[in-house]
């Protein structure tokens, strides 16, 4: 009874060794097969990067005006209260929400999508039918005249830039305006 089953077990390591010899064997073949037949080069023998991996070009990703601190950007249409000075005595939380609607120099945000000193061009785009002032009325009151000349900017380290103080609008009722900027590189 004992020799049936030694050589039971002899036969059944036997099994083991050649199922384990043959899986060896097919994968040195199988591995033999593909270091001589696939590469990572795609058909052809051009390789080209991953886009992943490729280098993204620096650009601007938003430009907005502020609302409330600086990071919050209006999403959309805005009144802007020209004619009142920066003064949270203004503020009431209803009409004028923050002090980033208040006077004709609005805070503008721009964001570009890598961090580094990138450099900018930035100029307002009034309305077609904002108020016509005429050379004698601008000459009279500066304050009927908007930014018209493009202004020209390098973000900080992190990639953005708040303007403050530079950009200025007509203070004319109504009157509306696209900022747009435009980068350098």
């Amino acid at each position: 009874m004992i020799l049936p089953v030694i050589i039971g077990v002899v036969a059944a390591l036997a099994a083991v060794a050649v199922g384990a010899y043959v899986a060896a064997r097919a994968l040195k073949s199988a591995r033999e097969d593909a270091d001589k037949n696939f590469s990572d080069c795609p058909v052809g023998g051009t390789e080209q990067p991953c886009p992943l991996q490729e280098e993204q070009a620096v650009r601007i990703v938003s430009i907005q005006f502020l609302e409330g601190d600086d990071e919050t950007e209006i999403a959309g249409p805005s009144r802007q209260w020209v004619n009142l000075p920066r003064d949270d005595a203004w503020v009431d939380g209803t009409r004028v929400a923050n002090a980033d609607r208040l006077t004709n120099k609005p805070r503008i945000r721009v964001r570009f999508n890598r961090e580094g000193a990138h450099p900018f061009t930035v100029r307002l785009e009034p309305a077609d039918d904002n108020l016509a002032y005429s050379a004698a009325e601008k000459g009279r009151n500066g304050r009927f005249k908007h930014q018209e000349e493009d202004k020209c900017y390098t973000t900080d380290d992190d990639g953005t830039h708040i303007i403050t103080d530079d950009m200025f609008l007509a203070v004319g009722g109504m009157d509306s305006y696209h900022v747009a900027a435009e980068d350098d590189e």
